[in-house]
């Protein structure tokens, strides 16, 4: 505000001018059949006969603590999210043919008996209150979709096997520990299983034994240290499986044989120090792959598998010197695909093969230092490493390198002439370079340095000393343009920022 002080003026202007009133007093609406009462920020709703054919009534985004009195028989759908309730509202207050109940983000811990009588209910929302059960599931269970996520549930025993129609089930982010065999034997139509962020530390072979048509299962952050190798045997329609941000090292072999439906496999942000040989054997329509962040020193062959793969990550890991055929199977055959290898410290013998296989190949600098894409027809790879001779550079320097040294028949791993081969001794001028390089392309893109600047970004200069003394000058007489955007610049933000609050939180006033 301290750069807009007028904008602060107007804006006690308009809320003078209103009186404080916001939307607290704005009545109900009747919107086609449905009666929308969310956001009025009331402690207390009268329903009375605003709209007397809803079928869909929407309370959240208030002050409630309880289900308003006069629902119509013949609501089928009532939100009662972000309120504060503090116990699920009892099926006696609502419609008995009630197929939707949204009661999210409230403050509900125990609860019991109170939805049982609500046998046609298809869909409950009971995510981020203090549930510590599911003991109040509707009986009989005619239950489609439950989403019960972030809440405090540590047992899901109870009710929910009798849920047999269930298709949705998210119970991410609770306190479940290591689940009993058969827990979900009797959901045979479940499709879609979330239970990420849940200590379950373990699982056994018939954790999943029972929802044989499930295509999406998140098991992602569960403190799983190892699998067991036929865990996945019961669930062989899975599409997508996430098994991120656990603990594991090593997977077992075949841990995915019978998944041959398989589009989306996530592994990233575990401690994986290798993959079994065959892992991918048979895994053809797998399409997207994250195995970054993990501790891998060797690229896994895919060449059994993954014929319409759009892109794998294997960034951050430790891998040096892949072999050709992993590099080969994984850039494909002419298909378009997007392959990231940033942060792994590849030598300079993969990097020459990157550059060499096939004449199409060529490499393109990106904004950030040392990163650049590598692209093999259609194919991407994306890399962040060293250049040949150890000196951190632009993508363009360190592929000049590696084509310099293939021409001249330098090291293989990348020494220099004059140097221990590390770079640590006979690249120190390459390294200077680099570095001059990268103060004035940070200049060019400050706008500091004009086109002399931008220019003298492209290649390191002769003169450094002189280059400098240019891109000073430069940057000085374009001081009072610079001045002059940033005063644009700040004046147009004041006024978007006065336009958001006079347009969207006053009701479109007009000044």
């Amino acid at each position: 505000m301290r750069r807009c002080p007028w904008l602060l003026l107007l804006l006690v202007v308009v809320v003078a001018a209103l009186g404080g009133g916001g939307v607290a007093g704005t009545p109900c609406e009747c919107v086609g059949d449905t009666l929308d009462c969310s956001f009025r920020d009331r402690n207390a709703i009268a329903l009375n006969d605003t709209c007397p054919h809803a079928v869909k009534v929407v309370l959240k985004g208030n002050r409630l603590q309880s289900v308003p009195d006069g629902l119509s028989d013949d609501v089928v759908e009532i939100d009662v999210s972000s309120n504060s309730l503090s116990a699920l509202p009892n099926a006696s207050a609502l419609s008995p043919g009630l197929r939707v109940l949204v009661v999210s983000e409230n403050d509900i811990a125990d609860a019991s008996d109170e939805l049982k009588a609500l046998a046609d209910l298809e869909v409950l929302r009971v995510s981020k209150n203090r549930l510590t059960a599911l003991l109040f599931l509707p009986e009989p269970c005619a239950l489609r979709r439950l989403d019960a996520s972030i809440n405090a549930i540590a047992s899901l025993d109870g009710p929910l096997q009798q849920c047999t129609q269930l298709e949705r089930l998210n119970l991410a982010s609770n306190n479940l520990a290591p689940l009993p065999d058969g827990t979900f034997s009797q959901l045979t139509r479940l499709l879609h299983l979330d239970l990420a962020n849940n200590p379950l530390t373990r699982l056994s072979p018939r954790t999943f034994h029972g929802p044989q048509m499930l295509e999406y299962l998140d098991l992602s952050q569960t403190h799983l240290h190892r699998l067991p190798g036929d865990v996945f045997g019961d669930v062989s329609r899975l599409r997508t499986l996430h098994l991120s941000g656990n603990k594991l090292t090593t997977l077992p072999d075949g841990l995915f044989k019978d998944l041959e439906i398989l589009e989306d496999l996530y592994l990233d942000e575990n401690q994986l120090l290798e993959l079994p040989e065959r892992m991918f054997a048979g895994l053809h329509t797998l399409k997207h792959l994250r195995v970054n962040d993990n501790h891998l020193s060797a690229l896994p062959v895919l060449d059994a598998c993954c014929d319409r793969m759009d892109y794998a990550f294997f960034h951050n890991n430790n891998v040096s010197a892949p072999s050709e055929a992993a590099l080969r199977a994984l850039l494909g055959d002419g298909s378009q695909r997007y392959v990231d290898l940033n942060n792994n410290p590849l030598r300079a013998a993969s990097l020459r093969w990157l550059l060499r296989v096939h004449d199409a190949l060529t490499a393109v600098a990106e904004d950030d230092c040392a990163c650049g894409s590598v692209h093999r027809r259609k194919a991407t790879v994306r890399l962040c490493v060293d250049a040949p001779c150890g000196a951190r550079a632009r993508a363009r320097d360190w592929v000049a390198a590696v084509r310099a040294a293939e021409e001249d028949g330098a090291g293989a791993e990348g020494g220099c002439e004059g140097g221990d081969g590390d770079g640590d001794d006979g690249c120190e001028g390459a390294a200077a370079g680099a570095s001059d390089e990268d103060e004035q392309a940070a200049a060019a893109r400050r706008g500091v340095g004009g086109e002399d600047a931008a220019a003298g970004a492209a290649g390191a200069p002769e003169d450094g000393g002189h280059e400098e003394e240019d891109v000073a000058h430069a940057g000085h007489g374009a001081r009072p343009a610079s001045r002059a955007s940033a005063r644009t610049a700040r004046a147009a933000v004041c006024s978007g920022i006065l336009a958001y609050f006079v347009l969207t939180e006053w009701n479109f006033v007009i000044l």
